[in-house]
């Protein structure tokens, strides 16, 4: 059954929302990154490992919330995890006096972004079908603009009234996502129902689809999306690798331009414009999804490579508006790229496979987060420089070329799985 204009408009709405409040939070630690080191008196890797274990739940978690979308809503779910995010912050603020409750804290914020993540994710996908690439792109590009407006936001808060105000300010402004889980529609899956499953309309090719989870009924789990699928795990790989150069990246661009001798209300440049930069990149991927172009390996490949020049000319680079400039473009590629990886899920496997794969899609993001705070901090504590964390990251853009090299060139799908969506089975 389609979806109306009405249930569309919801689930974008309710979509863009959680991507505004998650992306800027996600720009934000370098705000606050070297305060939080002087208040938990704690080192570089292991502060950094808090965050990017914030940003990893947000994704990682997604397989074991599929399970909760067995027998939860996806509405409770939604409005559940933005609740927990203003409750993370907040405790933060007032207990983050040492290590351990600062990764407490951090951990629940990670835990409630990460259960409003995937239900979100897969309602705009079964709510849109075959317009999905395009309403993630359009989703993601909307969204960024948190990447811009928020980190000057609580910037303007640490200065004003210190980092224990500012981060209570910012939970309250993070509660905002309980708005996403109010728009979901309260519809519930036949797991949710309990009712019979009538096999012949499941496979008829004008079968309705209960929404929003009826595709996670018997997908035989992420080893037969794999075996139908091998090519995923490429495109699993991309994902884990670029989302360690993006967190490393969006974490510390603003200490890297205090290092280079500006002060950080000079340093937040480099953060807003290369999040306007990925805000305009996640905008070109609308239309390459609209065109169709979703597989075309030199739309896909240019950004990545003109990311890896970029950040070779931050490390030669001391000029400001030099580095700005490099900031926005490699935000424009990176933007590029992490939407591209968002939409392009949809179109490397079938919808039977499509919840699982997802979920481990999340996974594989997520640990890319979780693992990208500790190592890059661990590189720069080998020689105390910010440069061997950028150069450490042009390497790790090299290797995800040749990822997403192979996710696209080498796609192709099992004889005994249909990509058709309106036949929605596979053998």
């Amino acid at each position: 059954m389609m979806a109306t204009t009405r249930e569309k408009t919801k689930v974008f709405v309710a979509s863009t929302i959680r991507h505004f409040f998650y992306l800027g939070c996600m720009q934000s630690f370098g705000v606050i990154l070297n305060d939080t080191i002087s208040q938990t008196r704690g080192s570089l890797p292991l502060v950094a490992l808090s965050f990017s274990a914030l940003n990893g739940l947000s994704s990682a978690a997604a397989p074991l919330v599929i399970h909760l979308m067995k027998v939860f809503s996806s509405r409770s779910i939604v409005l559940v995890g933005g609740f927990l995010v203003g409750v993370g912050f907040i405790c933060e603020a007032f207990l983050a006096n040492n290590l351990w409750k600062l990764f407490i804290s951090n951990i629940i914020t990670g835990i409630g972004f990460g259960i409003n993540n995937i239900p979100l994710y897969i309602a705009l996908a079964e709510t849109f079908q075959d317009s999905f690439g395009t309403a993630q792109s359009a989703v993601c590009f909307i969204g960024n603009f948190g990447m811009m407006l928020i980190p000057l936001l609580l910037e303007y808060w640490r200065e004003k009234y210190g980092l224990t105000g500012s981060l209570v300010l910012f939970g309250a402004l993070m509660w905002n996502q309980i708005v996403s889980g109010v728009l979901l529609e309260s519809k519930e899956s036949t797991e949710h129902r309990k009712e019979p499953i009538d096999e012949e309309a499941e496979t008829s090719s004008i079968a309705p689809r209960p929404y929003p989870s009826a595709s996670m009924e018997d997908s035989g789990g992420i080893y037969h999306a794999i075996i139908a699928h091998p090519t995923i795990l490429f495109f699993y790989a991309a994902q884990y690798i670029h989302m360690f150069v993006m967190v490393s990246w969006g974490m510390f661009l603003l200490p890297y331009g205090v290092e280079k001798g500006y002060t950080q209300g000079e340093a937040i440049l480099l953060t807003t414009i290369g999040g306007f930069g990925f805000s305009l990149g996640r905008g070109l991927v609308i239309f390459v999804f609209y065109l169709k172009w979703q597989s075309r390996l030199v739309l896909i490949i240019s950004p990545i490579l003109l990311a890896t020049v970029f950040f070779v000319l931050t490390v030669l680079t001391n000029d400001l508006i030099l580095l700005c400039f490099e900031s926005g473009i490699i935000g424009i590629c990176l933007g590029y790229i992490i939407s591209w990886m968002f939409s392009y899920g949809r179109d490397i496997t079938c919808l039977h496979h499509f919840n699982s794969t997802s979920a481990w899609s999340m996974l594989s993001l997520g640990t890319g987060m979780i693992c990208s705070g500790p190592l890059s901090g661990s590189v720069y504590n080998i020689r105390g420089t910010y440069d061997d964390v950028f150069i450490f990251l042009t390497i790790l853009a090299v290797v995800e070329a040749v990822t997403i090299i192979a996710s696209i060139s080498l796609n192709r799908r099992s004889p005994s799985c249909d990509y058709d969506d309106k036949l929605m089975s596979c053998s």
